[in-house]
């Protein structure tokens, strides 16, 4: 204290500051009449500022001595800031209020406004029962928003897009189905069945007329079943138009007519088309129609029965001579379904999609004659990021599928009545020679698996002029060893015996089935 030096200080700014002066506090005086200024600690650097910022003074007008000496409260209470009573009282307290009573940060970032009592509680309406965010978002923030994955769309196995004007609506061990869209004004398709037999024996090339807007087909031992579009409202007008030596009073009639009929059935029309029988060529064939609003995605047939699966989860059984048969629900919406045989297989959603966009898809394995479930679970074949693209019965009745990724894989047991799981058999990557080129697959028949190679970006084979398939072998996907035969033949020993007690398997359940 004996070297402590004082600045004269001002007397009116000492009463500004609430200080009590006198003489013996006034500056120039000696070492002990010093000691009543007792000095406080220094504050600090930033709750200065703050001061100054909400309303506080500092202890001098001069910028290089306003921190030299800091005097307390001896008389008169000084003027203190609202930011610094409320820290002290709340202690972690990270707001504050200004002088306009607005909720501030340590920032000074306005973080709400003291305005109408109605908008205290703007977030959340008791009334409406909707979300107003307002003032509750502070200046400068940005609102991030996230698209998520959405489900895969049912498609039909080997089939191309359907705004093509000649496409394939089905290929698989059976044959072909090639629909050629006709001239708009004459709204007539053509459907063409193409038989993967060859020889003296193999069955004619079948074509008929498509009167019925078909978008969907498949192939099976007895027949081909197909399905329609909803019928549009529009398609009595196009009818009516047609209808040219018709007067107009004539044409009302019919209209009303129409629009009386509350039953008419505007759903998907299911269309059997049979291969061989032993009665009139007439009543071989046969067609149903859905009730209103119901739309087929996916349909299959097989030895003895036909099925198809609509937007309303329902999966419905058929034989072959069209009588109806049972009805299930599905778990999911549908994905798509395949059959051979006997064995009927449907995959749907069994989830929503991962947010890398892998999908989550169950499967549930059918007898279509006796209405047994033979098993059901999680689709595990499909890679990250993938989807399904593919899916069949092999020649000894293995399912089969494929994602988007090009890995095989098969639907196995490895006893009578175990768990069913998915085993890879191709990968087919390595078969492609650049990254444009892509796999199509066709069908199963023993160890090798039928394709279309396509090439230069083409995703689907051309329906104009049926492409030529190829073959190659199921190859398990193992790793790599020193000895190149040996891998070969420990994939070999591992692949004939999966594929043999699967056989024996299916066998087994066809012989107690019988």
């Amino acid at each position: 204290k004996a070297g402590l030096e004082t600045k004269p200080v001002e007397l009116e700014n000492l009463e500004d500051m609430g200080v009590e002066t006198s003489e013996e506090n006034v500056s120039g005086a000696d070492a002990s009449q010093a000691d009543t200024l007792k000095p406080v600690d220094e504050p600090h650097e930033k709750q200065r500022k703050r001061l100054e910022k909400f309303g506080g003074t500092s202890n001098d007008k001069d910028d290089d001595d306003d921190d030299d000496i800091s005097f307390t409260d001896t008389g008169k209470t000084a003027t203190k800031s609202k930011f610094v009573d409320e820290e002290a009282e709340d202690g972690d307290s990270t707001s504050s209020q200004d002088q306009a009573g607005n909720v501030l940060n340590d920032n000074g970032v306005m973080l709400s406004a003291m305005g109408d009592e109605s908008d205290k509680d703007s977030v959340g309406s008791e009334d409406t029962g909707e979300l107003n965010l307002k003032g509750a978002v502070t200046p400068g923030m940005t609102m991030q928003t996230f698209n998520f994955p959405q489900p895969q769309a049912a498609f039909a196995p080997s089939s191309t897009p359907l705004d093509l004007a000649k496409r394939f609506l089905c290929w698989n061990h059976v044959g072909s189905i090639t629909l050629y869209k006709g001239e708009e004004t004459a709204g007539r398709n053509t459907v063409t069945i193409n038989f993967n037999d060859a020889g003296f024996r193999a069955r004619p090339t079948v074509s008929f007329t498509d009167n019925m807007g078909l978008i969907v087909g498949s192939l099976g031992e007895e027949g081909g079943i197909f399905a329609s579009d909803l019928a549009d409202e529009d398609d009595n007008d196009d009818v009516i138009q047609a209808m040219s030596n018709l007067s107009e009073r004539t044409k009302n009639a019919v209209k009303r007519s129409w629009t009386g009929n509350k039953t008419k059935a505007t759903g998907s029309t299911i269309y059997f088309h049979r291969f061989e029988t032993f009665a009139s060529v007439r009543d071989k064939d046969w067609y149903l129609t859905l009730p209103s609003g119901e739309l087929v995605l996916g349909c299959a047939c097989g030895d003895g029965w036909s099925a198809v699966s609509t937007n309303r989860r329902f999966v419905r059984l058929f034989t072959s001579g069209g009588n109806q048969d049972h009805i299930f629900w599905l778990e999911g919406d549908p994905v798509t379904m395949v059959g051979r045989s006997r064995f009927l297989a449907v995959f749907y959603h069994e989830n929503q999609p991962l947010m890398d966009g892998t999908q989550k898809l169950a499967y549930t394995l059918y007898d279509a004659l006796s209405h047994r479930t033979l098993g059901k679970g999680s689709v595990s074949c499909i890679s990250p990021k993938a989807t399904l693209k593919w899916a069949g019965f092999s020649s000894e009745h293995c399912l089969y599928a494929m994602d988007s990724d090009g890995m095989i894989s098969t639907l196995v047991s490895p006893e009578t009545g175990s768990t069913w799981e998915w085993m890879p058999m191709l990968d087919t990557q390595p078969l492609l020679k650049s990254q444009e080129d892509a796999f199509w697959p066709i069908s199963v028949a023993g160890p090798h698996i039928s394709y279309v190679p396509l090439k230069g970006g083409v995703t689907y084979p051309n329906a104009a002029r049926r492409p030529v398939a190829s073959k190659t072998r199921l190859r398990m996907p193992f790793a790599n060893g020193p000895i190149q035969q040996t891998n070969v033949l420990e994939e070999f020993t591992v692949r004939s015996s999966v594929a043999l007690q699967q056989k024996r398997v299916m066998h087994e359940y066809l012989v107690e089935g019988e």
